[in-house]
């Protein structure tokens, strides 16, 4: 049986295909309700070099960021990752998948790393991401000031950690309910249109093995007539 074949008799059978859009339909419903909806906040910070104040126009930090300055952010990436900086990013009411990229450039041809922390947290509602973009921040600038302290390093000497991008209230993930109930409704309409085909297959192989069987039955009984009237022919 081909698939225009299939096609043809699933469409002459029209409580077959209704029964499988209602099926696909509650498949798509059970995807909307199950899934929480899953909002987004993003933020950048900067680590940057001593010189902040200085008169000296050669020792504005921002015309330093040089690659040492990148090395020192990640540092901070790899703390901001901790198991401390998740449970700071729990408390806050987000969840524990935030990512922390402090790589620059769209391509592994053209990456580098960068003084530049990119965080993306998670949160069940638009505040509980946004706090948790902040918490991170407060924990990743806490930590750098911790080990220069740690270093020894005088403080008109720090490094400081600046925000560029300012946490958001956090927007919708597109993975969320609508998503999710489109992959349901898909999922269960090839599920049953495969059920459906392996089923008239069956029910076809079934049905011609009977015809056959049904002939060969037939063939074994018409010699054997055949032979009787030719005797009895004789006998006559």
């Amino acid at each position: 049986m081909t698939v225009a074949e299939f096609l043809s008799k699933l469409v002459r059978r029209p409580l077959a295909g209704a029964v499988l859009i209602l099926l696909a339909i509650a498949a798509a419903a059970y995807g909307w309700t199950s899934t929480t909806a899953k909002y987004e906040s993003t933020a950048a910070v900067v680590v940057i070099p001593p010189g902040s104040g200085d008169a000296d126009a050669g020792l504005n930090p921002f015309i330093n960021l040089n690659n040492n300055m990148a090395q020192l952010a990640v540092i901070l990436g790899s703390a901001a990752q901790s198991s401390a900086a998740r449970q700071s990013v729990e408390d806050a009411g987000a969840t524990a998948d935030y990512t922390v990229d402090t790589v620059a450039g769209d391509s592994s041809s053209f990456s580098q790393l960068s003084p530049q922390l990119v965080i993306v947290t998670h949160g069940p509602d638009p505040e509980s991401s946004r706090r948790g973009a902040v918490a991170l921040i407060d924990f990743t600038r806490a930590r750098l000031e911790k080990i220069q302290l740690d270093a020894a390093v005088p403080p008109r000497n720090n490094a400081l950690l600046i925000t560029t991008t300012d946490p958001l209230q956090g927007e919708v993930v597109a993975t969320s309910p609508i998503r999710s109930a489109g992959a349901y409704f898909g999922a269960a309409l090839i599920a049953g249109i495969l059920f459906l085909l392996i089923l008239e297959v069956t029910l076809e192989w079934l049905r011609d093995r009977r015809s056959r069987a049904g002939d060969a039955s037939a063939d074994e009984t018409r010699p054997a007539t055949s032979t009787r009237t030719a005797a009895d022919s004789r006998a006559e």
